[in-house]
């Protein structure tokens, strides 16, 4: 062994544990690639079932009675998956439409806004949909239709105060914002008390115009004309 050289058992030794160890890393790299794997074909797998069962029980239903029907049966089945938000969210839109449709007596329109309003709130603020930005600004958005509806301005301001903020880079969140100043706006309109009229108009004045200054040329639409005309 010379000063300062290599001694080549020394090495062989130590490249022996190198190269075990490089092979440990490769095959635990190939099991976790194969649990990776076998994860998402069960959750594909998994979801292809939800949503299959979502279009059976709809299949050949036209009447709304019956589509209502099917909705509501297969909605446990499908319980907190993407499939169970897109047919809450069908429900909502469904009763919606019935408590806004002619041909309905006013306790069976007074029905459906409520049931549409309960559905509406379970996805905008509950977890797994409310932080989903494919379901949970859309909900939240109808949510508060649906208690301006019901002229619950109150309910529709706070559910906006209390949501709005998470979806500030959400392409609804300046429509949003003039309605808040909208629902503002049909407060201060029933306000018997002058002091608390002013201070919704006030703050009407604010949201409405937070939203017509922050949307972009490309933003338009009925809201934006509504917002302008009510400021």
């Amino acid at each position: 062994k010379p000063a300062g050289g290599i001694n080549a058992q020394e090495v062989a030794q130590y490249a022996k544990w190198v190269v075990l160890g490089c092979i440990v890393l490769g095959v635990g790299a190939l099991i976790a690639l194969a649990v990776v794997t076998i994860n998402t074909r069960q959750r594909a797998e998994k979801s292809r079932e939800q949503w299959d069962k979502v279009y059976t029980a709809l299949k050949d239903k036209t009447r709304t009675e019956d589509r209502l029907a099917a909705l509501e049966s297969v909605a446990a089945d499908v319980k907190g998956s993407a499939a169970h938000a897109a047919v809450e969210m069908q429900l909502r839109s469904m009763y919606m439409d019935q408590s806004l449709s002619a041909s309905k007596t006013p306790e069976e329109k007074a029905a459906a806004l409520e049931k549409a309003i309960a559905l509406y709130k379970d996805v905008a603020t509950l977890e797994p949909y409310a932080s989903n930005a494919a379901f949970g600004p859309v909900a939240l958005e109808n949510l508060a239709v649906a208690y301006e509806q019901a002229q619950n301005y109150a309910e529709g301001i706070k559910v906006l105060d209390d949501n709005l903020k998470k979806w500030e880079q959400h392409f609804l969140y300046n429509k949003m914002t003039a309605h808040l100043g909208r629902l503002y706006w049909l407060r201060s309109l029933k306000q018997t008390d002058k002091a608390e009229a002013e201070k919704d108009q006030s703050a009407a004045r604010e949201k409405l115009g937070d939203a017509l200054r922050q949307a972009s040329d490309s933003d338009q639409g009925k809201w934006r004309e509504q917002a302008e005309y009510i400021k």
